[in-house]
């Protein structure tokens, strides 16, 4: 998924002295605690990004631990409820770890339109060799009225050509935004 290659950023502040090991261990268990949210979609090592920053001073480490959770793009479908669990399964997992510690976690939610670039960002249009924008989604609603799912498209700044967020054209290339709205081409 498109959307999902700028990474949510996890910080997990003031650690104790963990060795290597101890902190695959902890890794493993945050990666865990994401890829139990399947509302995220995200799964896997690569779908996340997991710093343990250093601390300067060693006063209270261990005692406190913080979990910060960035770049969380800004989507309909992660609302507060949402975020909530993210930041309760999180901490619930963090302290499973450190059942002595008081543990906070902190989800801040991104809208790329703020400000992002990304050298990942970048994909051409199928048809003309376009950028597809990926700043602007534009919600579709595939399959029937009473069921189905909504997942945003992309044009191409070019042709306006519709692309998922993979960068595969939708309808086999023959969906354009025109002057704003959706057009369906038959050649």
């Amino acid at each position: 998924m498109h959307g999902e290659k700028i990474m949510p950023i996890i910080k997990v502040w003031c650690l104790p002295c963990m060795s290597e090991n101890e902190l695959n261990q902890l890794y493993n268990v945050i990666v865990n605690a994401v890829e139990s949210i399947s509302e995220l979609g995200l799964k896997g090592q690569k779908a996340i990004t997991v710093l343990f920053p250093t601390d300067s001073m060693a006063l209270g480490l261990g005692e406190e631990v913080i979990i910060e959770v960035t770049g969380l793009f800004k989507k309909p479908e992660r609302t507060p409820a949402l975020r909530q669990r993210i930041a309760r399964e999180l901490g619930q997992a963090i302290a499973e770890v450190f059942p002595e510690t008081k543990i906070e976690c902190f989800i801040y939610s991104f809208d790329p339109a703020e400000g992002f670039w990304s050298s990942s960002e970048t994909q051409n249009c199928s048809k003309c060799g376009g950028e597809i924008d990926y700043q602007k989604p534009i919600p579709m609603h595939v399959g029937c009225a009473c069921s189905g799912i909504s997942q945003d498209s992309f044009s191409c700044k070019q042709c306006g050509l519709l692309h998922w967020e993979n960068g595969n054209p939708i309808l086999n290339g023959q969906s354009f935004l025109i002057n704003g709205k959706i057009t369906h081409k038959h050649d």
